[in-house]
């Protein structure tokens, strides 16, 4: 009886100790496996939502800027870079390899010098960055964005009004009336003549005609009486040039601005220079 009791607690013998440390074995690599596995997970979710927060965030602060230009917005597809002028700032935008840069000049700059410090950097990853601006005489613009992270990647293309857009959709008062005529420096001369309330000294003035240029690029835009030109913005999709000046002496009724325009190739032709029409915003009613 008590020789029966001691064979009884012998213990585990060794095979039986062997086959419990491989169950443990088993088990334990599915748990590592099973954690391993939700690591990957979050890291993969983490990127993902980095991915669509740096796109989002890039994104709206480029809108902004749009948003509030009132001037001009221009792209140039060949250095990734887009130009976006209000009354007093100029906002250049610029994709350099997968960094996008932002820096505020003076809207007379035309030297876009330093853009691509580190402190002017706004976004990291980016693969495409476009704005078309086909639609832009139209109150908005089409910005496109991509952004990749790994093997995660986010794109986003959003039409972008222009919260200022009356002022280049037509709401115009009909109190102007042009002619235009060829000159022989290649250039083509249109005169422009105020029908309507007088216009201060000073006030700025949005002349806006369509010209029958479809398919050039305007070169240059001076004034040789009237008005000193700030800016410009000419759209070779509709044809329509936007010159915003400020009248350097009174202008009253019956009274004109000469503004001279150039184009980039070839010499004008009389075909080209027939003034479609011209319109005037009452320049009263801008600040």
């Amino acid at each position: 009886m008590q020789e029966n009791r001691r064979v009884r607690n012998q213990g585990m013998s060794l095979t039986e100790l062997i086959v419990a440390v491989a169950v443990l074995g088993i088990a334990m690599t599915g748990v590592f496996a099973l954690i391993n596995l939700s690591a990957r997970y979050y890291s993969h979710s983490s990127r993902e939502v980095e991915v669509q927060s740096e796109l989002q965030t890039a994104f709206t602060m480029v809108s902004n800027m749009i948003v509030d230009a009132n001037v001009e917005v221009k792209y140039t597809a060949s250095d990734k870079t887009a130009e976006i002028t209000n009354s007093t700032t100029k906002y250049v935008v610029k994709l350099v390899g997968k960094k996008l840069y932002a820096r505020i000049f003076d809207p007379a700059s035309t030297a876009y010098t330093g853009i691509d410090q580190d402190q002017n950097l706004l976004a990291d990853h980016v693969d495409e960055f476009a704005i078309d601006t086909a639609h832009y005489d139209d109150g908005y613009v089409v910005m496109t964005m991509k952004v990749t992270y790994g093997s995660r990647e986010a794109e986003m293309s959003k039409n972008v009004f222009l919260r200022n857009s009356a002022a280049y959709a037509g709401t115009f008062t009909a109190d102007c009336t042009g002619s235009s005529e060829a000159e022989a420096d290649g250039k083509v001369k249109y005169t422009i003549k105020n029908k309507g309330t007088t216009i201060a000294n000073g006030k700025p003035v949005d002349l806006r005609f369509k010209l029958n240029l479809t398919g050039k690029s305007v070169n240059t835009v001076t004034a040789s009486s009237g008005c000193s030109v700030e800016s410009y913005s000419y759209n070779e999709v509709t044809g329509i040039l936007t010159v915003h000046c400020k009248t350097s002496s009174q202008w009253a009724n019956d009274g004109d601005i000469a503004v001279k325009v150039s184009l980039k190739s070839g010499s004008l032709t009389t075909g080209q220079i027939n003034l479609i029409g011209v319109v005037c915003p009452d320049a009263t009613a801008r600040s």
